[in-house]
């Protein structure tokens, strides 16, 4: 019963949402998440005097949130013999990305809107984090010990799940992902959306990278933090790539 309630839920969505969907037909990526940052989809910066342009939600800002998230990943990495090198998939605001760069021998953040990219330059040189635009569901990304892609999948069709796990399979030894799932009761996995703003949480679904249509295989994968944000639930795994 619970399946078809979110199936019906998913198609109720779809439904309100063709015009978005028609648009993730004709637009890349890039064409599509500039427009959610310049039309404010996701919010403005809860600072209003700063007056900053790009904001990539409540979710990278939420303190408790963020900092649970960051103590899970300082926590991992210094679980793990020698510095590491990690991409950041899907930077955003870079918020959350500031706060990790000290953790690792190099970081390097990518999004695929270039002004974001541009704008995360100017304003987090001090950081010693590298920029660049670039799209993981496209684009050859340059390899690495550890890609972090939090909160991003979720605003993906599978299509572009599914390339961009075949890009990170190829290119890394972890991958840490954040996504969230309903927090009570059985839910239908992985219903598909189209690449926009809205995410499958919106019609009770989410995400599980390890179950069909992605069945992502691994060495291991390793729950790292489950925290409740809202009727969601955020886990962060750590899925091992690495050969015996």
């Amino acid at each position: 019963m619970s399946y078809i309630k979110t199936k019906l839920r998913q198609v109720r969505w779809q439904w309100k949402n063709r015009k978005s969907a028609q648009v993730a037909k004709t637009s890349s990526n890039r064409d599509i998440f500039s427009q959610i940052y310049s039309e404010n989809h996701w919010g403005k910066t809860l600072n209003q005097d700063r007056k900053e342009k790009f904001f990539s939600g409540s979710g990278s800002h939420d303190q408790q949130v963020v900092t649970n998230y960051v103590a899970a990943i300082g926590e991992w990495v210094e679980s793990q013999p020698g510095s590491l090198a990690a991409v950041d998939v899907g930077c955003g605001d870079f918020n959350i990305g500031s706060r990790l760069v000290p953790m690792f021998e190099e970081y390097l953040a990518l999004d695929v809107v270039p002004e974001l990219i541009e704008f995360n330059k100017e304003k987090w040189a001090h950081t010693g984090a590298k920029f660049k635009v670039a799209d993981i569901t496209a684009d050859t990304i340059p390899p690495a010990d550890v890609v972090l892609v939090r909160e991003v999948f979720q605003h993906l069709s599978n299509q572009h799940i599914a390339s961009a796990l075949d890009n990170i399979r190829n290119n890394f030894s972890f991958l840490i992902l954040t996504e969230s799932r309903p927090g009570s009761g059985d839910y239908a996995a992985n219903l598909d959306k189209p690449t926009g703003a809205g995410t499958r949480s919106q019609f009770g679904s989410g995400l599980d990278v390890q179950r069909s249509p992605f069945s992502l295989e691994c060495k291991s994968a390793t729950t790292i933090l489950t925290q409740a944000r809202g009727d969601r639930q955020l886990d962060t795994i750590v899925y091992d790539f690495r050969s015996e």
